[in-house]
């Protein structure tokens, strides 16, 4: 519900001229996602240089953009999805992208609904351009 009251707030049409958000970018962490954009519609890789066994992992990427807004997801190879949704920002003439990410991982016991929470995370990343 909390969704559509967000949606409500929202104005215009979808923007058909998006920003172009092609290329490599680099969170603080010192992960890499390289994306190619077709329109609106974003394909890629993602590596995370965090993961469970410390080792880089490797995900394919896809999403879509809206003018400066951008959302994409990671199928990691472990059990476990990561989204992000934000928005490309300019400043002193350097982009970088602000998002917000939540990673959802398999449940250890499906049927105890009270680890449902305790299997989703969240936080931010600021990616530059690399």
């Amino acid at each position: 519900m909390q969704h559509e009251k967000a949606l409500a707030r929202t104005f215009g049409p979808s923007n058909d001229n998006p920003a172009d958000f092609s290329g490599k970018w680099v969170n603080e962490l010192g992960s890499v996602m390289t994306l190619t954009q077709n329109g609106q519609a974003l394909t890629g890789q993602y590596i995370s240089k965090v993961s469970g066994d410390e080792r880089p992992v490797n995900g394919p990427l896809s999403g879509w953009v809206d003018g400066q807004v951008i959302s994409f997801t990671v199928n990691w190879p472990l059990p476990s999805i990561t989204a992000w949704v934000g928005h490309l920002i300019t400043k002193d003439g350097n982009d970088a992208i602000e998002t917000l990410w939540q990673l959802a991982t398999t449940l250890p016991d499906p049927n105890d609904p009270s680890e449902l929470w305790e299997s989703i995370f969240s936080g931010s990343d600021r990616f530059t351009r690399a």
